[in-house]
């Protein structure tokens, strides 16, 4: 299955963070609410993305746009269970 991003990675996040933006909570708590009264009980998937650009300045903390991508997915999933519920 395709990518094909609705909303811009940047409305979520900083480049080069795994932070949600206030501007992404508030999106977030809107698909949160989607989620929960149409798709109830149901497994819901979340991919991290990044762009191709390497990692300069975060790089001790990101060592790579993989950890990036995946720690990106797991704020989305903790605002989400979290805020959400």
């Amino acid at each position: 299955m395709a990518h094909h991003p609705l909303i811009p990675d940047r409305v979520f996040f900083a480049p080069g963070q795994a932070s949600i933006t206030s501007r992404g909570q508030v999106v977030l708590r809107k698909v949160g609410r989607l989620l929960r009264e149409q798709y109830p009980g149901q497994q819901i998937r979340v991919d991290g993305h990044t762009d191709d650009t390497p990692i300069r300045r975060v790089r001790n903390k990101y060592p790579t746009n993989w950890e990036l991508s995946t720690a990106r997915a797991c704020s989305v999933v903790r605002f989400l269970v979290e805020e959400c519920h």
